[in-house]
């Protein structure tokens, strides 16, 4: 059963604790849970097994369970972690910059994988500890990543391309990982059925 929800994340997010408290239903998150931070953070060690020389990764920021698994993933290494977040949903930016969680409005951002309004308790610590940088990227560099990426051959949706993105605009001319994530392409919902 699909249980839809208006308004942004966080009403989403409200609306399916409630619904898995009165239905005894487990609820996972999509993010914030130690478990899935391991699993995401099997990303890291995937790009420090391929590349041992990488000096940065940039990774897209959504939820943030990404970012602390190639946190962790990368903890005892001189590598350097930088999170690629939409530029009107910075809520991990924000967060460390005021030291305390920050809820941010809804966004209209084009990467709608990252449209996020409040840092996860779990995710939160983990990033304030080990992040080297937070960087914010407008629709329109994004837009262009993803353009990059399927001239590439690599059919990522707007939230896929955010940390190229920030790989761009940084400017960084060392050896960097980017992680593309994220299959929603209209393309792919189409073959599946899903796009409406």
């Amino acid at each position: 059963t699909v249980l839809e929800a208006p308004g942004g994340v966080d009403e989403r997010d409200r609306r399916a604790r409630e619904h898995a408290a009165l239905t005894g239903a487990g609820l996972v998150p999509s993010s914030d849970h130690e478990l899935v931070v391991a699993g995401q953070g099997t990303v890291g060690l995937e790009i420090l097994e391929d590349v041992p020389g990488v000096e940065v990764v940039f990774v897209p920021t959504g939820g943030g369970g990404l970012l602390a698994g190639v946190c962790l993933a990368a903890r005892d290494l001189p590598v350097r972690d930088v999170g690629v977040e939409p530029a009107d949903a910075r809520r991990y930016a924000l967060s460390l910059d005021r030291g305390t969680p920050v809820v941010v409005p809804p966004s209209r951002t084009i990467a709608d994988g990252l449209r996020g309004q409040r840092p996860g308790a779990v995710t939160l610590p983990v990033i304030a500890d080990r992040v080297d940088d937070l960087v914010g990227v407008t629709d329109d560099a994004i837009a262009h990543a993803a353009a990059l990426l399927r001239r590439a051959g690599v059919h990522a949706e707007p939230s896929g391309a955010v940390a190229l993105a920030g790989a761009l605009q940084s400017g960084f001319t060392g050896t960097a990982a980017v992680v593309v994530s994220g299959g929603n392409t209209a393309e792919a919902l189409t073959s599946t059925g899903l796009a409406a």
